[in-house]
């Protein structure tokens, strides 16, 4: 893990500031100090790049919950002496915390805690602080988000990229200010326990204490079975024989009773799948008696069955039959038709006749009206 660049905005003493690890004079100190007067802003530094990884920083941690603030602030608005908005600047409505870093998989990334209050206004509510994680080219454009919508994920994808916790950020990048004095003014033996402390090798110490601590025990449960071992009495040749004797018959006998027992469970297989096949072949008796008597109960409805059967061959002649008789049907129907339209053609010719008739004795009697 390696750091690029530490920015921020409104943080304690700093308005806004910006180091650049990539750039000169600092790209190629190699080693560089950072001083300046009480208050000049030194560890607002690190508290920004602890901030930016962690939601943390060192200086608060161990303090009291008391809360602090101006006295004409509501005690609901004030903070937590440990609350790492604290380090938000008087007078200032947000702030934020940025660092650029090269990550443990060699990939560039961009952390930025931000800190605001209600309405970016000096006097409004501390709102909850906000974590973020981008992923950066080397001209520190953004190339992917990676930000979640909660602060605890974000934070556990900043310690993935990073590689460590914050623990463990502390006590092999960043010495905090006052374990540092601490160490320097210790006597030999202090000092000792103090690195120990902040460089976690109390661990190494406590694994030593516990690999010795279970050798003792082990060490001890192997002199109780050996102790064990050497109480047993040893038998002499000629006993040891007659046992191995017996040994070696009891493992003929089980051979034997194995081979017995293979024998038996064949045997209690074939008599269930006997037995199987007894239940399953009384149950078909079962059935094709009751498809018998169901069968007799429909007698009638069998013997038309037959007829149909019988019949059946014969459908397309009858079919062919109906189809003749329909069309005689028809054609009787035609020529019936037919006569009531002479008929009723003779009856009109007989009417006409008589029409003519009448009116040819019409007009031979107006001839003899007119001859008189």
């Amino acid at each position: 893990m390696r750091i690029l660049a530490i920015r921020g905005e409104n943080l304690a003493s700093l308005r806004r500031f910006e180091v650049d690890l990539t750039a000169e004079p600092l790209a190629g100190a190699g080693l560089f100090a950072i001083t300046g007067p009480t208050g000049a802003g030194k560890s607002t530094l690190l508290d920004a790049l602890c901030l930016a990884l962690y939601d943390t920083t060192p200086r608060l941690e161990g303090r009291g919950g008391a809360k602090i603030g101006p006295g004409d602030v509501d005690e609901a608005d004030k903070l937590a002496a440990s609350d790492v908005r604290n380090v938000l600047r008087r007078g200032a409505g947000e702030g934020y915390a940025e660092v650029d870093f090269v990550g443990r998989d060699r990939g560039r990334y961009r952390a930025r805690w931000t800190v605001r209050r209600a309405r970016k206004k000096p006097d409004g509510r501390f709102q909850p602080q906000k974590a973020e994680l981008w992923r950066i080219d080397a001209d520190g454009e953004i190339t992917a988000t990676m930000t979640t919508d909660r602060k605890t994920d974000t934070l556990a994808l900043v310690s993935r990229a990073v590689g460590l916790d914050f623990d463990q950020f502390r006590r092999s990048v960043l010495l905090a200010q006052g374990e540092f004095d601490r160490f320097l003014k210790a006597d030999k033996g202090q000092r000792g326990e103090l690195l120990e402390a902040m460089t976690g090798a109390d661990l190494y110490r406590r694994l030593g204490e516990g690999a010795h601590r279970r050798e003792r025990e082990q060490r001890t449960e192997l002199d109780h079975l050996q102790a064990r071992v050497d109480g047993i009495e040893v038998l002499d040749d000629p006993l040891r024989r007659r046992v191995e004797r017996r040994v070696e018959a009891a493992q003929h006998w089980v051979e034997a009773a194995e081979r017995r027992r293979a024998a038996l469970e064949e045997a209690a297989r074939w008599y269930a799948e006997r037995a199987r096949l007894v239940e399953a072949e009384g149950q078909a008796i079962h059935a094709l008696d009751e498809a018998e008597t169901a069968l007799d109960e429909h007698t009638e409805w069998r013997e038309r069955l037959d007829d149909v059967e019988a019949a059946e061959p014969h459908r397309d002649t009858l079919r062919d039959y109906d189809a003749a008789a329909a069309a005689a049907r028809t054609a009787q129907d035609d020529a019936v038709a037919r006569a009531r339209a002479l008929e009723l053609l003779d009856a009109r010719l007989v009417a006409a006749r008589a029409d003519e008739q009448t009116a040819e004795d019409a007009r031979r009697a107006a001839h003899q009206a007119a001859d008189a």
